[in-house]
């Protein structure tokens, strides 16, 4: 019976390092595919067709551009829960701001050149002065209608105060009970 030679130091750490460079390789090569995904997703037609809001009503305007609402139907047997679509269209110098903010936040940019609106499903807990909402759905929309980006929450909702002030704070004095 042949015994083995318990490993050396310098083979731990050769193997150690060997391991390391073998995940940091694979976690760049996922990334760099993701991140391909999510430039030629538009171009592919991988992301999701935009929903189609209907009923739409004008509810506020700022530097941003126009901003559109309709209510869902509700489904929930709770009177102070509502879903909402609301859809930005953006004004020049909102595109713009848009656009930097995601490029400073490290976001990609490229293929965002013909955004037009944002259609975003909020929904809100109407609970007077502290209404909450959660981000459900977020496409980011083209000028010709094709999905440029596009987000979905998790089956845990991040709930946030509403902003005072806000465009979404407009928006839920219109659509709270």
């Amino acid at each position: 019976m042949q015994t083995r030679k318990p490993f050396t130091i310098k083979k731990v750490v050769i193997m150690g390092c060997t391991i390391g460079l073998i995940v940091m390789i694979m976690t760049f090569f996922g990334g760099y595919l993701q991140h391909r995904k999510a430039l030629n997703g538009p171009r592919e037609g991988v992301l999701p067709k935009a929903t189609a809001i209907g009923n739409l009503q004008y509810y506020a305007s700022h530097s941003e551009g126009d901003h559109y609402y309709s209510k869902e139907q509700s489904t929930s047997p709770s009177a102070n829960r509502v879903g909402v679509w609301s859809s930005l269209a953006y004004s020049d110098e909102g595109r713009r701001a848009y656009l930097l903010k995601r490029k400073q936040g490290g976001m990609f940019i490229r293929g965002l050149e013909t955004l037009a609106q944002r259609n975003s499903l909020y929904d809100l807990k109407c609970k007077g002065k502290n209404t909450e909402f959660a981000i459900i759905e977020v496409f980011e929309v083209g000028k010709d209608g094709n999905t440029l980006d596009y987000a979905r929450s998790g089956s845990i909702k991040d709930w946030e105060t509403v902003p005072e002030g806000s465009a979404l704070d407009k928006l839920a004095q219109l659509v709270c009970p």
